[in-house]
């Protein structure tokens, strides 16, 4: 079920990924998990997570933040 979801590859780091590419090649939306995937767990967003997002937003991509906890911890991460 939702197979489409799962990745087809995996990688050691969020930043190592080429996304100039992954846009040539006609994606157009990205959904990423937080914890652990952009920051470590509980951390709040860094200079490298913002500017990634930066970087995402001038190439054209939608991006999507998921989060499997709630609270305050959230609030840190929304202002990318």
């Amino acid at each position: 079920m939702c197979a489409f979801l799962y990745p087809d590859e995996y990688l050691d780091s969020t930043y190592s990924i080429d996304f100039d590419q992954l846009y040539k090649e006609g994606y157009r939306g990205i959904i990423f998990d937080i914890d652990n995937t952009l920051v470590p767990h509980g951390a709040p967003a860094d200079e490298r997570a913002i500017a990634l997002f930066k970087k995402l937003k001038q190439i054209g991509f939608t991006t999507c933040l998921m989060i499997l906890a709630l609270g305050e911890y959230i609030s840190g991460i929304v202002v990318l």
